[in-house]
């Protein structure tokens, strides 16, 4: 169980070394109905997320390209490969 934006990364690196997963994320920052940028009700808090999705997808990308992961976005699925 980690927070919602770090769930990716999480259960690609589990997924990586065999470890049976099963998606338990926590914390959504977000109600899923916004957009990327500065929207016009809260520019600061969305520029927070902002930042927040840029680093994680960041991550994912290094660690895809280091070999730490097999896939930049993982399904939801039970265990590796899915």
């Amino acid at each position: 169980m980690t927070s919602a934006f770090h769930m990716p990364r999480a259960k690609a690196l589990f997924d990586k070394v065999g470890f049976v997963t099963v998606a338990r994320p926590v914390d959504f920052r977000t109600s899923g109905k916004e957009g990327i940028g500065l929207s016009r009700d809260d520019s600061f808090g969305s520029l927070q997320t902002t930042s927040t999705a840029v680093r994680e997808w960041i991550g994912l990308l290094a660690y895809r390209l280091s070999g730490r992961i097999d896939r930049l976005f993982p399904g939801p699925g039970v265990g590796s490969g899915d």
